[in-house]
């Protein structure tokens, strides 16, 4: 292998890299973000807004405290949630998984 190949594969690993470490700092913001709506929304404390947690058993909602929810994340995100998507949103995992979703379609579109 020459100097040239080796130089541009380490060019790109290293690419590859700060765009994985972007990539996944900005996840983590955006997680962070997410849980913070959730627990200022319910009123709970953010320790409480585990993966696991259940909205209605966990959190203390209510199906109209989920609707409003959903709002604030259309309102946050710039996204459209239906009402069966919400609906299917049992815990805040399944609202992370969601937004996600929603998310990519948009960087995609």
């Amino acid at each position: 292998m020459d100097d040239a190949t080796s130089d541009d594969r380490r060019v790109a690993a290293s690419r590859t890299e700060r765009r994985v470490t972007r990539e996944t700092g900005e996840t983590a913001m955006y997680v962070q973000a997410v849980r913070t709506l959730i627990a200022d929304q319910f009123a709970v404390g953010i320790e409480q807004v585990r993966d696991d947690a259940e909205f209605t058993q966990d959190l203390g909602a209510d199906s109209l405290d989920i609707v409003q929810l959903a709002m604030r994340f259309e309102e946050e995100f710039g996204i459209v949630i239906d009402e069966d998507e919400s609906e299917s949103c049992v815990t805040v995992q399944d609202a992370l998984d969601l937004l996600q979703m929603k998310l990519v379609a948009i960087k995609s579109a």
